[in-house]
């Protein structure tokens, strides 16, 4: 409660033994019951030391409930490792990107980093969606090694060591910033995580309108991310969902390969099919309603595109911001999908 602050104190013991008291490095009444607090403290004279750090709480109020979550220790800024950057496009197919040869341009910013890098003609899922897919590229095993889908769930077992722990075994910080919960807990990928953003409150699987703009909201988690924990090196995965699920996209992207008349047929028409079985490709509302399948479907295809395009202009503002604060040329940014739209 706001009258009765908890008091919060980080100690470190370095003699080990008792003989001496904890030394104090951060006392602080918090009584936001709201938000998180953010507190860093510098151990760097205690460098080669067997230390214990102490992590308490008091409050004069019986019963008062106050957590720490998440203590991270982190090194300094001059680590030989490169960050490492996992992109994932959540549904994102080839086959729909300019930098593949699609004739809209919808991937101005892979067009780029190709120019600049490496880009693979031929990757292959290793499954047709997320679930099954997400959980494979992150232990480099089969579904049907790690139990298949039982009860339409992944739950990646512990005995499979994910990407992010083997990175965090190596000395990497790590986090995850994901807008769909298959590639989050719901698989067990938070395993060997520092901090593991899933931000899928408006996921469609959850009767929700898909999020749209997940890669603006996820960027930003980033960078608070790295603002709080600014030390090397560092391993995150997105796994962004603008190009998953429900339309229509955001502006500005919303109007670049759709007008608004065609918008609103797509959006009555939706509304029309769902009421009579499905909008799904092969429904046979389809049938019933006398909705044309190419008609509606072209104009989800402009609306994907348009998504597609939001997602990669964002990607180049993460690149952008990354050059402009100097921590490009030690980051390697692999870009992949989990699977085609």
């Amino acid at each position: 409660r706001a009258d009765v602050p908890a008091k919060f104190r980080v100690t470190v013991d370095a003699d080990g033994v008792g003989r001496e008291e904890p030394r104090t490095l951060l006392e602080e009444d918090y009584a936001d019951k709201e938000a998180w607090g953010q507190r860093s403290v510098d151990l760097g004279e205690f460098a080669g030391q067997t230390v214990t750090i102490g992590l308490e709480v008091d409050a004069a109020e019986p019963g008062t409930v106050a957590l720490w979550g998440a203590p991270t220790l982190s090194r300094g800024t001059g680590s030989p490792l490169p960050n490492v950057i996992f992109y994932v496009f959540d549904g994102g197919a080839a086959d729909f990107m300019s930098v593949y040869g699609y004739n809209r341009r919808t991937t101005p910013t892979l067009e780029r980093l190709a120019q600049e890098g490496v880009a693979f003609e031929r990757a292959y899922s290793n499954a047709s969606w997320t679930l099954p897919s997400t959980a494979s590229f992150m232990t480099s095993l089969q579904s049907s090694v790690m139990g298949g889908l039982p009860r339409g769930t992944n739950r990646v077992p512990d005995e499979a060591v994910t990407m992010a722990e083997h990175v965090h075994r190596a000395g990497y910080q790590t986090a995850v910033f994901t807008g769909n919960p298959n590639a989050g807990t719901l698989s067990n990928l938070q395993r060997g995580v520092d901090l593991f953003r899933e931000d899928w409150a408006d996921f469609s699987y959850f009767g929700r309108n898909n999020h749209k703009e997940a890669s603006t909201n996820l960027h930003e988690g980033f960078w608070t991310w790295r603002e709080a924990y600014p030390s090397q090196p560092f391993w995150a995965h997105f796994q962004t969902t603008d190009t998953h699920g429900d339309f229509p996209t955001v502006p500005p992207f919303a109007g670049r390969f759709v007008s608004s008349g065609e918008r609103d047929d797509y959006l009555a028409w939706r509304e029309r099919l769902n009421a009579a079985g499905g909008s799904w490709m092969y429904s046979p509302a389809c049938d019933s309603t006398e909705i044309s399948r190419t008609a509606f479907y072209t104009i989800h295809q402009g609306m994907y595109d348009e998504a597609m395009a939001h997602n990669d202009y964002e990607l180049g503002r993460l690149v952008d911001r990354l050059e402009a604060e100097g921590q490009w040329e030690n980051t390697l940014l692999i870009i992949g999908g989990d699977h085609s739209t």
